[in-house]
């Protein structure tokens, strides 16, 4: 017997019962994803806005990024910004498979990241006419312009 299978309905398929004995069998680990599904919804929800609106207008027509001359030697600041961008990126991930803004959450942890190649990919991705309109709307809402690409 395969775990898609139950002895009460022959060789059919019954996803309730499949559904209550993974419940009872993983409960933690259920309880676990649940809770982390909604934090991560509730967090973009509340961070990514904010985290959209503040990039410049003028930021994807430039050569390179500008950078954060204001922060330029303090390591403790780009470590932070780092491992924020890495938590948005897993965040948006996750969010591919659940409800929430995946790809604009996978590119607010792009724009927090310093690594190598990075403006090329973050250019491919806002070039994505949904991603572009998502990140508009948000701009929009929030009395900014439109990002010039």
């Amino acid at each position: 017997m395969n775990g898609w299978e139950h002895k009460s309905s022959g060789n059919s398929w019954n996803m309730v019962s499949w559904f209550s004995d993974l419940l009872q069998t993983h409960s933690a680990l259920m309880i676990t994803i649940g809770s982390l599904s909604l934090l991560t919804f509730a967090g973009t929800i509340l961070i990514l806005p904010v985290l959209l609106i503040r990039i410049p207008e003028d930021y994807f027509l430039k050569s390179g990024a500008k950078q954060d001359h204001k922060y330029k030697g303090n390591i403790i600041f780009h470590i932070a910004k780092n491992l924020a961008g890495i938590l948005f990126l897993l965040m948006g991930f996750i969010m591919l498979f659940i409800p929430g803004q995946g790809l604009l959450t996978i590119l607010a942890g792009l724009w927090l990241m310093d690594f190598p190649g990075k403006r090329a990919l973050e250019v491919r991705i806002i070039h994505t006419k949904s991603i572009y309109r998502g990140i508009d709307y948000i701009r929009r809402k929030a009395g900014k312009p439109s990002l010039k690409l």
